[in-house]
């Protein structure tokens, strides 16, 4: 996972990158289309795998590889929607609403 580079930013987000450590990776998956408008975090091999009983499902079945890449950029992307950035559901939204009326 990404370490955090700077004094400032350390001070800052002392707290983020223990969070996304232990974070339920299939919510930071979501999290990602939320942040960056981008589905792809949630299709093919990001899909986790279905629960079985009542377990939390924190790692979605994912190999660690997969769970690590999605970690680092949840990293990324929280970090940025804190300094600022806008999120990119909107797009992420629109498109949606796009495809969906497109395919009646």
């Amino acid at each position: 996972m990404q370490s955090i580079k700077t004094d400032n930013e350390a001070a800052e987000f002392h707290w983020l990158e223990p969070a996304v450590r232990i974070a339920n990776v299939p919510t930071l998956a979501c999290l990602l289309v939320q942040l960056t408008g981008d589905q792809r975090w949630i299709e093919g091999r990001f899909m986790p795998a279905k629960t079985r009983g009542l377990d939390d499902n924190e790692d979605g079945g994912l190999p660690v590889a997969v769970q690590d890449e999605i970690r680092a950029a949840a990293l990324v992307a929280i970090r940025e929607w804190l300094r600022g950035k806008p999120a990119g559901s909107w797009a992420f939204l629109w498109a949606t609403i796009f495809h969906s009326n497109t395919r009646r």
